[in-house]
């Protein structure tokens, strides 16, 4: 087994990979899935897992600024991941990786995902707040609109700046100019 492990910033991401990413996508969620990567994840930074040169699990990582009672933190928005390789473990390792990176740099992780999937990110590490989408609401950058999600999971992994602790006793909402990544 030879596993090669690499990261590309958005920006840098090929034809290619962009379409080798949507065509998993749509295999999975169907045809309205696909995704402008270099639009939608600016600033990300991809993570792939190959065995034997092939892609088996991919993901994707990206600042997000979230402004909780007049203060701005700027966390990394855990998105996209993905393992072609289904019931291998491809899935649990892209979680370390980027359970090693948040960990490296301190830095607060957050994503949300359906209650399904709740389980498997708590066995890969990470902490699950349920309804957890509930307490951001992301501000339209024309309108100004606060528009809030109502069914999601929070899975997260807290930070050197304890923003999880302070998000959920705080009794505003967090909120987030990043429409939910």
């Amino acid at each position: 087994m030879n596993i090669h492990i690499y990261s590309k910033k958005s920006d840098d991401l090929t034809d290619e990979d962009i379409s080798f990413m949507n065509a998993q996508r749509k295999k999975f969620w169907g045809k309205g899935s696909a995704i402008d990567f270099k639009k939608e994840d600016k600033r990300g930074e991809f993570l792939f897992i190959e065995e034997n040169k092939k892609i088996v699990a991919f993901g994707m990582m990206k600042p997000i600024k979230i402004t909780l009672e007049k203060k701005t933190y700027t966390i990394r928005g855990i998105g996209r991941g993905f393992a072609v390789v289904k019931k291998k473990g491809w899935g649990s390792l892209l979680n370390q990786i980027r359970i090693r990176e948040l960990k490296k740099n301190g830095k607060t992780g957050i994503a949300f995902t359906s209650r399904e999937n709740s389980e498997f990110f708590t066995k890969a590490g990470y902490q699950v707040k349920k309804n957890g989408i509930r307490l951001f609401r992301y501000k339209d950058k024309k309108t100004g609109e606060l528009i809030k999600d109502d069914e999601g999971d929070m899975i997260y992994f807290e930070g050197k700046d304890a923003f999880v602790t302070k998000l959920l006793s705080s009794k505003d909402p967090a909120i987030s100019d990043t429409d939910f990544w």
